[in-house]
């Protein structure tokens, strides 16, 4: 066959090249879409993220212990997000969202929402009482901080919303008066550098995070 020879394929070898193809162009338009996910934390911005195993644990029990695909924000939770993010198949199991200061997670589009504690109402009405689960961290372990977000909370969430918040324990009086319904667990969020005492609370029972024995702070 001369060079200049065109390539003659029978009528169902075409049709199964240009199938090949067509699928092969959808899965490179996909990897070019998806964003990157090497975000690391910004400390500038008050982001201390946890060690990746509180991460990944705290993406876990999520995914336990709520049924079907429902809508989780991750509210100044970033890596908890990401840990979702990677993992396929809690990814799958979840329509899951960041609300969070830092402009980087724009990458992630829709499932990502510029969220300032400052103006803690400061979104699209539609993500009012949308929420089935949210997991929250305010960015300062100050009583004004707590204060704030507990307005983004209480819109953001409906009558049977699902919460677990992760912070320092000085907060806990704040926690009280701020959520109703809210238990100090068993498990302990861990930071690889900060030496506070952190600590996590749900406003339902855990069977994976568990109920902290004696609620000390409680007896004060």
């Amino acid at each position: 066959m001369d060079s200049d020879d065109e390539i003659s394929l029978r009528p169902d070898s075409l049709a199964a090249l240009q199938e090949f193809l067509k699928e092969q162009q959808i899965r490179d338009q996909e990897e070019t879409e998806k964003p990157s996910v090497d975000v690391s934390e910004d400390w500038n911005l008050s982001q201390f993220w946890y060690e990746p195993s509180t991460s990944k644990f705290v993406a876990e029990t999520i995914a336990k212990e709520i049924e079907g695909k429902k809508r989780v924000l991750f509210l100044s939770t970033p890596s908890i997000f990401k840990a979702v993010y990677q993992d396929e198949q809690l990814a799958s199991q979840l329509d899951f969202h960041l609300f969070e200061y830092d402009k980087r997670f724009q990458v992630f589009g829709e499932r990502f929402r510029v969220y300032d504690y400052r103006d803690p109402l400061g979104f699209p009405k539609k993500y009012k009482a949308s929420f089935d689960y949210i997991c929250f961290d305010p960015p300062f372990l100050s009583q004004e901080c707590m204060e704030k977000v507990a307005l983004s909370i209480n819109a953001l969430s409906h009558a049977n919303t699902k919460l677990l918040v992760l912070t320092g324990r000085i907060q806990w009086p704040h926690i009280q008066r701020l959520f109703a319904n809210m238990r100090i667990c068993k498990f302990v969020p861990e930071h690889p550098r900060l030496q506070n005492d952190f600590f996590c609370c749900s406003n339902y029972a855990s069977e994976q995070l568990g109920k902290e024995e004696q609620e000390k702070e409680q007896e004060k």
